[in-house]
């Protein structure tokens, strides 16, 4: 059956192998290197360094005890001293042959126990060939009642081997974080979660054990439930009228520690393995008062139609659709302004709407978009994230709403999950994806990343693609910078038109410093992606700081305007050119 699914399925049947073989994505010069490199891993994988995934063995630790491996390497200079016997080879080569899945596969992993799993009685064969030879040497050179004898060291040897493969199993393995946490032990958790509380609340699963099969063997009721991509960014948008809880892996940290700090009421969990170890899982638990407490916009309401002075009132409001017809929230004439954050929920174009009894004014990313009194509608293209958003409007008799058409969707008053409040910001970098490898238009996807510290668990578009990401970086302390990039492919870094740095090869990490006067200064980083594993991390050293992520609150996307920041700025112009009609706003 499965030859003929191989034969019929062609593609199926050898995807796997085509997205692991040593030979994808690189030249033939590069992937015989890797050959070169991971063939010496494995063969000295035995006796001095083995796989280091929990799963399969003692992280790092060699896949053999010490006497039985010293016994096998005996076993195969034997065997290749009776080379002229072609039987003598059988097991060498049988060793060699078994050893090959783990060679021409992904380099990265090496050395790979699973798939050269095949080795493992050819290595153990090999372990009795110089205990053979003995036991021969022995028989012929002792008197046949002293023949016995040689069973007492042999039993001695076999206890020791016995007790120390207990010893590493039973107790160093058992014990062992990376053992303990290799074991779908983080799914095996989500799994429980999710079927201990059901449909009761909304789950928000991280990407990596969304749809896993161990979620699914363990949850099977529960299917209905949300996907977090690995290179998502809080707060999560959309209605719901229940509580939520999201469920994160341990490289998503800075995801924790974002739902920290907008959510400082919520629930927070850190499982951690029982004999100690690091993070495997987070957890957090939202109601519906910790979604709602960030939502909505700051409105300042000033007396007269000025917006000036100190403001008579200032309130939340959870979505801006009023009736001043019938009663206004401080007395005509008046003047409000609201602020916060708009969130797109994808990128595309919008249309948004303005109906307003007397003048207002909508700004996006401080780019002035609408202006007048009545209705008045515009179509804007809005990068995925958070934007900006400031409206002005004089208060008159009559109705007032501020409403979109998001892409393919109808015309509805703007809900209170699109739109934001502190500590929620439109922090980070607009990044431009390109459909090739070039950086050549047209635009695929445009979105505001909070931070450069992405890893891609499924890829945004399809490979080859490039990148660019651009915006301001604010500098609060003149002095020399030091900035890191590393990326799987290839990575470069430009501050105010300048390449500091650039990482050109897979993994390379590469730094670059530069002297900064204290305020904005342009930033653009530009990636390609076209093999796998894809990521890429900018980090930073600071004057008399260490090594970090470059932190979201010091990035900034493109705006008409950055005066309005709560930073303090150096003297000069701190505005960049924008217009409603740019296809990334």
């Amino acid at each position: 059956p499965i030859a003929q699914f191989a034969l019929r399925h062609p593609e199926q049947f050898w995807w796997r192998t085509s997205k692991t073989s040593v030979f994808t994505g690189k030249t033939l010069e590069q992937a015989w290197e890797d050959i070169r490199q991971s063939a010496r891993k494995h063969l000295a994988m035995f006796n001095y360094r083995g796989d280091s995934y929990g799963r399969h063995n003692l992280p790092g630790e060699p896949m053999l005890d010490p006497a039985t491996g010293a016994l096998m390497i005996l076993g195969i200079g034997v065997c290749l001293w009776r080379g002229w016997r072609p039987r003598s080879l059988l097991l060498p080569v049988w060793l060699g042959v078994m050893l090959c899945p783990g060679i021409f596969s992904l380099a990265w992993e090496a050395p790979q126990a699973l798939r050269t799993i095949g080795s493992l009685p050819a290595a153990y064969l090999l372990a009795t060939v110089p205990v053979d030879g003995l036991w021969q040497e022995w028989e012929r050179g002792v008197a046949q009642r002293y023949a016995r004898y040689f069973a007492l060291p042999l039993l001695l040897l076999l206890g020791q081997i016995g007790y120390a493969n207990y010893h590493i199993y039973f107790e160093l393995q058992a014990r062992d974080y990376r053992s303990w946490r290799d074991f779908s032990t983080a799914e095996t958790i989500t799994a429980r979660l999710m079927a201990e509380l059901g449909d009761s609340v909304e789950f928000y699963v991280i990407s990596l054990y969304h749809s896993h099969p161990t979620v699914r063997l363990l949850a099977p009721n529960v299917t209905q439930y949300h996907r977090i991509e690995t290179d998502d960014s809080l707060p999560l948008p959309g209605p719901t009228n229940k509580d939520v809880v999201l469920i994160l892996d341990p490289e998503r940290r800075s995801l924790y520690e974002d739902a920290q700090r907008y959510f400082p009421s919520a629930t927070f969990e850190e499982y951690k393995p029982p004999d100690g170890g690091a993070i495997v899982l987070y957890l957090v638990r939202l109601t519906q008062a910790d979604m709602t407490g960030i939502q909505g916009l700051e409105g300042s309401y000033y007396r007269g139609n000025a917006w000036a002075g100190e403001p008579a009132l200032t309130r939340r409001d959870a979505s801006l659709r009023f009736d001043w017809q019938d009663g206004a929230p401080t007395p005509l004439p008046f003047s409000v302004e609201w602020k916060g954050v708009l969130h797109a929920a994808e990128y595309g174009s919008y249309r948004l709407i303005l109906r307003a009894p007397a003048h207002a004014e909508l700004l996006v990313d401080e780019v002035l978009l609408l202006a007048g009194e009545g209705e008045l509608s515009t179509e804007v293209s809005l990068a995925k994230g958070n934007h900006a958003l400031r409206l002005r409007a004089v208060g008159a008799q009559g109705y007032f709403e501020l409403a979109w058409q998001p892409p393919g969707e109808e015309v509805q008053t703007l809900p209170p999950w699109a739109l934001y409040v502190p500590p929620v910001t439109n922090n980070g970098l607009l990044g431009r994806y390109y459909p090739n490898d070039q950086w050549r238009p047209p635009i695929a996807l445009a979105r505001i990343d909070r931070r450069l510290n992405l890893y891609f668990h499924v890829t945004p578009l399809p490979q080859p693609y490039t990148v660019e990401w651009e915006g301001k970086i604010f500098i609060s302390q003149s002095g020399t910078y030091i900035f890191g990039l590393e990326s799987i492919d290839e990575s470069v870094l430009y501050i105010d038109g300048q390449k500091v740095t650039a990482s050109r090869l897979r993994g390379q990490y590469r730094e670059g410093s530069v002297y900064l006067q204290n305020g904005l200064h342009d930033i653009l980083v530009r990636f390609a992606d076209r093999t796998d594993h894809t990521h890429i991390y900018l980090h930073w050293i600071p004057p008399l700081g260490t090594r970090e992520i470059v932190p979201a609150e010091v990035l900034f996307p493109p705006q008409g305007s950055y005066e309005g920041l709560a930073v303090p700025f150096s003297s000069g112009s701190t505005k960049t050119p924008a217009t409603a009609n740019d296809p990334t706003h």
